[in-house]
């Protein structure tokens, strides 16, 4: 056991820095161990200077004992020297131990100045990144890291949202869209070494279009994906789609090698073909370096460094992707955009409380009455930009029945999140109902385990800002599988594909926009907030290009002043004035 944890059993008796008589029974208590080892531990903390020891004459009498370190400043400053070392991860485990983890920003902007120089920047987020295979996570912020480290066979111009070429530098559509054949660029290396070959692009597709899969409603309709020639593939389907091309260029549809990485807590990452590969992985932070064998135009930084920090007074001076309690400081550029997206409540179709569709209608129409009174959030009557829900149906809602227990609610317990916990909080009080918190899984994967909950609270933002978004979240989405079951879902996914192959372009949003509101109409869904985010960053630091999902992509990234790299942090500052982005 360490030391510390001595200096802190001893404080759990005594009282930081506090003194008091005792006996070497009673330390032999406290410490759970032998009286013969009692002078051992005695003798460790006394040359550690961090006690005074008297000891009493004659068995049982009691000797005196001062506390002259406290174990909170001690492991504080075993943390910063952890973080001088470069052991950052330690750094933060110790931080965590001691509950100080928003204090981290400020040892990492210290550690910064003192680090050799890259051409490359850090950005604090406030969610963790907990999965990069494209397959098995629907987190924005995940996702957002996946498009830098795999490839698609299409690619998503950032500039006007057209569809361009990837990896697949040529496509036909054959059969009356029935087949379509992708030839690929010759040549591109995986992160590891090998070269892609139209197995790499099978595998992907094969393993998205398995019923097991989380993403199997966007892929359930191709029926065959094979290798017509080492770089040849072709792809049929069960109807047209007119969306393929879109759900190609999508992230979930990042091509990956059938090998990949561990990393210090035994997670599995894919490796990809992208302009940035994966250097190092642990609980708290990703490294980024640049593949300097990419097929395309390289990025021009170096390194992008990712911590998932808590929010606190003092963080490194690049910030580039926040949350709206954040705001910035000095000469800081902020700019505020709000995202194709929404916050939205689900009502959980396994809970026993929403048997009765009149008790779900009382809930949704108070609510729904209610966001219109929340301060500084904008109600949101679609998850698509523009679109309208249909109004309530009933003129008079059912009356509200006690509950007799408290509700459960699925949330995500982080900051972004935290105004629309309080305010929902706040109307379910006013009608007299408590709330069970439930933690919500950041993996999309794990969404099957919220069978406890009655609501979820849960942020989306779309894919695309066109109707492709909307529409890949309806089939695709766990939410609406949360509200309807996954049976009901699938059934849902394939009558919209079917009438999408018969609609008419110009009919295709209204189509969605009808289906989102039989949801509402069902009083299984209902859209609450807009999302908005802040998206701050030094000014030295151009070609930033924020997307609808508030992102900015960090191939575009480069500095006015390279040579200051990463110790573009400003000088520090006296505690009491803040920091300076």
């Amino acid at each position: 056991m360490s030391q510390r944890r001595r200096l802190l059993q001893l404080e759990h008796k005594l009282g930081p820095l506090g003194e008091g008589e005792i006996t070497l029974d009673e330390l032999a208590q406290t410490f759970s161990c032998s009286r013969r080892n009692i002078q051992l531990v005695l003798g460790s903390l006394i040359e550690a200077g961090w006690i005074r020891w008297s000891p009493g004459r004659g068995r049982g009498h009691r000797s005196r004992i001062a506390l002259l370190q406290s174990h909170h400043r001690l492991t504080m400053q075993e943390a910063e020297a952890a973080c001088q070392r470069g052991q950052l991860d330690l750094a933060m485990a110790l931080l965590e131990e001691i509950g100080a983890r928003a204090d981290f920003g400020q040892l990492l902007g210290q550690m910064v100045q003192r680090r050799r120089c890259v051409d490359g920047i850090i950005i604090p987020m406030a969610c963790p990144i907990l999965e990069l295979d494209p397959a098995r996570t629907s987190s924005s912020s995940a996702l957002h890291i996946i498009e830098h480290l795999y490839d698609g066979l299409l690619e998503v111009s950032p500039l006007d949202g057209a569809l361009q070429p990837a990896l697949a530098h040529h496509w036909e559509e054959r059969e009356e869209g029935l087949c379509w054949h992708f030839w690929l660029r010759s040549g591109v290396r995986f992160h590891h070494g090998p070269t892609l070959e139209a197995g790499d692009v099978v595998r992907t597709l094969e393993r998205l279009r398995d019923p097991a899969s989380l993403f199997y409603s966007l892929y359930m309709h191709i029926v065959e994906v094979r290798a017509l020639s080492p770089l040849k593939v072709e792809v049929r389907l069960a109807h047209p789609d007119p969306f393929l091309l879109q759900l190609l260029a999508n992230p979930h549809s990042r091509i990956i090698a059938g090998e990949g990485s561990h990393d210090t807590v035994g997670r599995f990452t894919p490796f990809g073909t992208g302009p940035f590969q994966l250097h190092q992985r642990s609980e708290h932070h990703l490294i980024l370096h640049r593949h300097e064998h990419h097929w395309g135009l390289l990025p021009q930084l170096e390194q992008i460094e990712i911590w998932h920090l808590l929010p606190s007074g003092r963080q490194p001076n690049l910030w580039l992707h926040t949350n709206p309690s954040q705001h910035p400081q000095g000469d800081a550029v902020n700019q505020i955009h709000e995202t194709a997206g929404c916050f939205y409540l689900i009502f959980h179709h396994l809970s026993p409380l929403w048997q009765t569709e009149a008790r779900r209608q009382a809930l949704w129409h108070y609510l729904e009455q209610a966001r219109h009174h929340a301060e500084e959030m904008v109600p949101a009557n679609s998850i698509f930009p523009g679109g309208h829900m249909l109004p309530p149906l009933c003129p008079e809602p059912p009356t509200w029945t006690p509950l007799g227990r408290p509700l459960r609610i699925a949330a995500p317990d982080n900051e972004r999140c935290r105004r629309q916990r309080r305010w929902l909080a706040q109307s379910l009080e006013r009608l007299g109902i408590e709330c069970d918190w439930l933690p919500l899984p950041e993996s999309g994967s794990e969404m099957g385990e919220l069978d406890g909950a009655d609501l979820v609270l849960l942020a989306e933002v779309l894919d695309s800002e066109g109707e492709w978004g909307l529409f890949e979240l309806l089939i695709s989405s766990s939410g609406i599988s949360l509200a309807l079951g996954q049976g009901a879902h699938r059934q849902m996914a394939a009558t919209l594909r079917s009438h999408l192959a018969r609609c008419r372009p110009q009919e295709r949003l209204a189509l969605f926009l009808q289906q989102e509101a039989r949801l509402c109409s069902q009083y299984r869904y209902l859209p609450l907030f807009r999302q908005q985010e802040h998206v701050i960053f030094d000014p030295r630091l151009r070609g930033i290009q924020v997307n609808h999902q508030g992102y900015c992509s960090f191939r575009h990234l480069w500095l006015d002043e390279p040579e200051l790299g990463v110790n573009i942090c400003a000088p520090q500052e006296d505690p009491g004035s803040g920091g300076r982005l």
